[in-house]
């Protein structure tokens, strides 16, 4: 997992992969004032746009994916992200056809992090994560979440 906040991009670069560089890029130069929720394909990578409302955790349920990396921005809004390594973790609840692999039992070990907006967040396969969990109260959040799939990290030779 690698968190950052997009208005310090250049100076994560060193330790993003070019593929993922690039998608924070294309976030950068997006005007969400002007930019309507929805799916958005580009270079293999799918940006979904939506507004969501969060909750407390144990109303979320923790995922992961094995075919795609999670790049989560906030636009608006805050949210809480718990978060935990996959580790000798079994899923309870698999959606292979749509990469989803879903985690309904807490085991105690989560730990959090608060997101802002232009706050990223990368989560790759090995990352249990449920996102969307309340701050304080239940509120508004508006975010993208980039699937990158996991074989542009290495192109082929």
């Amino acid at each position: 997992m690698i968190v950052g906040n997009i208005a310090q991009l250049a100076a994560s670069r060193v330790e993003l992969p070019a593929a993922i560089y690039q998608v924070l890029e294309t976030l950068k130069g997006i005007d969400f004032a002007q930019h309507p929720d929805g799916e958005m394909h580009q270079h293999d990578v799918v940006y979904k746009t939506f507004q969501a409302t969060t909750a407390p955790s144990q109303a979320r349920v923790a995922e992961t994916h094995r075919d795609n990396i999670d790049v989560q921005f906030v636009i608006s809004g805050q949210e809480r992200l718990e978060y935990r390594p996959v580790l000798q973790s079994l899923h309870d609840d698999p959606h292979p056809e749509q990469d989803n692999y879903f985690y309904r039992t807490k085991v105690g070990t989560e730990k959090d992090i608060v997101l802002t907006p232009g706050d990223f967040v990368i989560l790759f396969p090995w990352d249990i994560h449920a996102p969307l969990c309340l701050v304080e109260h239940e509120a508004p959040v508006r975010k993208v979440v980039a699937k990158v799939p996991v074989r542009l990290l290495h192109p082929a030779s």
